[in-house]
């Protein structure tokens, strides 16, 4: 809240007080994926009239001991996921695209360095990203999505978390796309190339065999007759075919890559 609103902590303060008097709201130690607010905190000795009557409030009225606000380390979730819900289908579709536009560029314009991202920070700022994507327009705005995404698919596959790793190079490969016939040839090579394997590999790991084959195809396609990049895509079928009990494919294959690389 604080970052998305520019407000002061006595005013997240009285904006808390309401959610948290009720429960809606709740504290945590260790912050999940959906946060209410972040990193809230207030001086121990209130030096203005203002935060002396906010955090009157807080703990006479909610009975909510003013420590709950002096740890910078914890958070607060909804207590439930169904009122997260129940919030999110009150917004019809061009609110929440709107919405997630906007917090996705806060949160990246707050961390606007990608390599000093915190995973589950980054992963939050391409989700947002993604759903706010239809008012993403300009170039630089389009590139700066693929570039999110890659880092985000390539982190979520060291993860494990192929699910994660397939949806992002999936929207990377959507923004490239978009907008191929603007960017240099060499950019989007490479970046097609990469994360068309990203995107291949997570649906082999993800068991979806038969999706694997079609993007195989897509892979060996941007490879062309680039060899070393043509291997990875044999090196994959090989795999693939291998994994499916296929063997005469992947002999096949697998000839096919050592007559690239000039085996005798």
């Amino acid at each position: 809240l604080k970052t998305l609103s520019g407000f002061q902590d006595a005013d997240i303060l009285e904006l808390l007080r309401p959610s948290l008097q009720t429960g809606l709201i709740q504290k945590i130690e260790i912050a999940p994926r959906r946060l209410t607010a972040r990193r809230l905190s207030v001086p121990k000795k209130p030096t203005t009239r203002r935060r002396r009557s906010t955090v009157e409030k807080v703990e006479k009225d909610a009975s909510i001991e003013l420590s709950i606000f002096q740890d910078v380390d914890h958070a607060f979730s909804f207590v439930h996921d169904r009122i997260h819900e129940s919030f999110y289908k009150q917004m019809n579709e061009d609110s929440r695209i709107f919405l997630h536009h906007r917090i996705g560029t806060l949160l990246k314009q707050h961390k606007p360095d990608q390599a000093n991202l915190q995973k589950q920070n980054l992963f939050d700022v391409a989700r947002h990203l993604n759903i706010g994507s239809p008012l993403i327009t300009s170039l630089e705005g389009l590139i700066d999505l693929i570039q999110v995404n890659h880092i985000a698919s390539k982190e979520a596959f060291h993860s494990a978390a192929f699910t994660q790793s397939e949806a992002f190079a999936e929207s990377a490969l959507k923004a490239i796309n978009e907008i191929h016939t603007k960017i240099e040839p060499s950019f989007q090579y490479d970046q097609m190339f990469e994360l068309q394997m990203l995107l291949t590999e997570s649906k082999y790991l993800l068991q979806k065999f038969e999706e694997t084959e079609e993007e195989l195809e897509r892979a060996r396609e941007i490879a062309g007759q680039d060899k070393p990049n043509l291997i990875t895509v044999l090196r994959m079928y090989v795999s693939l075919h291998n994994n499916l009990g296929q063997y005469s494919k992947a002999i096949k294959f697998g000839y096919e890559a050592f007559e690239i690389l000039g085996a005798p």
